[in-house]
């Protein structure tokens, strides 16, 4: 089946909506694991390439047992945004929310992608945002 999705990343989205001039979100596993999407799209020549990391499973935890951890969190996100970089983790955020955001900072997104190895609940995300 990844053979399949990966010819997507490729074939597909510059079928259907080309690079040239557009803005694209990707949905990727956790930071330093594989994240085919990401690989794909960057050879796409994207203006801009966005990617969303999600938390670790103890990340995870510890932001539902500890409300200051998700504090820190969503802390690191909004000054990440006032930032020019193109990473970000989604610990504390929902997706559509964090779309919204990522939006506004760069003026549009024109595609977003859910890497295959990501949270579901990253997928339902990103429909809510659309």
């Amino acid at each position: 089946m990844g053979p399949i999705i990966n010819a997507g990343y490729s074939d597909i989205i510059s079928m259907m909506v080309g690079a040239s001039g557009l803005n694209a979100v990707v949905f990727c596993n956790v930071e330093g694991a594989p994240c085919p999407a990401k690989d794909n799209l960057e050879k796409q020549g994207f203006s801009k390439l966005i990617i969303l990391y999600q938390c670790t499973e103890e990340e995870e935890k510890e932001m539902d047992e500890t409300p200051y951890k998700r504090g820190v969190a969503l802390n690191k996100w909004r000054e990440a945004l006032k930032t020019d970089t193109t990473e970000f983790s989604l610990c504390g955020k929902k997706a559509d929310i964090a779309l919204k955001e990522i939006s506004k900072k760069i003026k549009g997104i024109n595609v977003v992608v859910a890497d295959a190895t990501t949270k579901s609940q990253h997928v339902f995300g990103a429909h809510e945002y659309w």
